[in-house]
């Protein structure tokens, strides 16, 4: 078997969208994997399903990752506008370059206080799920 047919099985598996269509006949191994990509996205897996099985389909995988790309950059505007960078990813929690603002003091030990945008705010990135954001 070729490593890129275990890979896509390997990612099909993990998806139970994916298995049903890949059991119903209507996509083949490699077009299951590539909807586990979009399963959160509305409307991404009825695309994907019409386009199965024709030269269609990698257009619109290609489509929709670039929607993905464009609706993540106007939510990431929407936090930058308040003061926020947006990370690529969520940092973790042994980064030094991401330390969270409860943990810096200022001399003799006080916690420091920072007018900021506020979190508790509407959100306006719902796009962004799974990203970081950071204070600038």
């Amino acid at each position: 078997m070729a490593k890129d047919t275990i890979k896509a099985a390997e990612t099909a598996a993990k998806s139970t969208t994916a298995m049903d269509a890949l059991a119903s006949g209507q996509l083949n191994l490699v077009e299951a994997a590539a909807i586990t990509e979009f399963e959160d996205l509305p409307g991404a897996l009825d695309r994907l399903l019409n386009a199965a099985g024709t030269r269609r389909f990698e257009h619109t995988v290609a489509q929709l990752r670039e929607e993905r790309a464009e609706a993540e950059a106007k939510a990431a505007q929407g936090w930058t506008e308040r003061g926020f960078t947006v990370l690529p990813q969520q940092p973790q929690s042994w980064d030094e370059a991401c330390i969270p603002l409860r943990y810096l003091v200022s001399f003799p030990h006080r916690a420091l206080s920072v007018a900021r945008p506020s979190l508790k705010d509407k959100d306006p990135a719902p796009a962004c799920a799974g990203r970081g954001l950071a204070e600038r």
